[in-house]
């Protein structure tokens, strides 16, 4: 039996994604990447629910986040820019420290928003 391959959709098809730099304002840096993954998620999902949350795609970019100086990358769906930059927002504590999430830059390549991070 031959497996046959899959054709690969057009990239008209494709759906596109957008980069988002961010930082981190908090006086103490008690927390994780997968807190601060949970925090954002979850804020997203309590205005947007599961299904908003599920259409997003939300990534956040472990090897581009810089934990010295709390800046990192999210991917996320070109619909829902707007959306993830109010949950950013909303996003007041991460792992029981207060912390604020401020948006640099929104880019459609990483290339370009990696930039801010180095900066």
């Amino acid at each position: 039996m031959l497996m046959e391959r899959i054709k690969p959709l057009i990239p008209t098809l494709r759906e596109k994604k957008r980069y988002i730099t961010f930082e981190i304002i908090s006086k103490n840096h008690d927390f994780g990447l997968k807190d601060l993954e949970h925090s954002i998620k979850h804020e997203f999902k309590e205005l947007y629910g599961i299904d908003g949350q599920a259409k997003a795609g939300i990534i956040l970019i472990s090897k581009r986040y810089d934990l010295a100086k709390q800046k990192g990358i999210i991917r996320i769906n070109n619909k829902y820019v707007d959306k993830l930059k109010l949950s950013l927002a909303m996003v007041k504590k991460i792992k029981n420290t207060d912390a604020i999430i401020r948006t640099l830059i929104t880019s459609g390549m990483i290339k370009k928003a990696a930039e801010k991070i180095s900066a």
